[in-house]
Order: structure tokens, then C-alpha cells, then sequence
């Protein structure tokens, strides 16, 4: 397959503007574009960010909000800002 991945964790996140649908982004690093993508997916650059980020291990009902939140406060108490969406 072309466009094969490089070592590095695949992420999601979503986009609303003004009561629109919601648009859902599925990123995975990928060493090169394939060729083409089925439509309606398409290729998307994003740009580099610093993140601070949580690995979370179980079900994820034992372990949300608590884990947005821990890592939220995180953020403020070191001084860092949430900009954009979370990805």
C-alpha cells in the first residue's frame, strides 16, 4: 500500500461550525498520499502541535470525564492554553 505508515499513534477528532453536521477526522501518519481515497475521505495536512497528551488503559466508562479533566488541570497549573480542537 502506498502512503504506508510511519511509527506514530492514529487520532480522531470532530468539527461543528454553526449547528452544521459534524465533520469526523480519522489521522494516520502516513509516509506518503495514496494515489486516491474513496470518496467522500480525503487527504488532509495537519499542522504541527505541541500536546499534551493522556494514555488511557480500561474501559473507557470507568475512565471518562476523569481523564479530560485531570489532564485539563494539567494544562492550567503548567501554564498552557487549549486552542483548537482536541485531537
Amino acid at each position: 500500500m502506498t502512503g504506508s505508515r510511519k511509527p506514530g499513534p492514529a487520532s480522531s477528532f470532530y468539527e461543528r461550525e454553526h449547528g452544521e453536521d459534524v465533520t469526523v477526522f480519522l489521522a494516520l501518519p502516513v509516509t506518503e498520499p495514496r494515489a486516491e481515497l474513496p470518496a467522500p475521505a480525503l487527504y488532509r495536512v495537519l499542522p504541527e502541535v505541541e500536546a499534551a497528551v493522556a494514555v488511557r488503559r480500561g474501559p473507557a466508562a470507568s475512565i471518562f470525564p476523569m481523564v479530560y479533566q485531570d489532564l485539563g488541570r494539567w494544562i492550567e497549573e503548567h501554564g498552557y492554553h487549549f486552542y483548537g480542537p482536541g485531537r
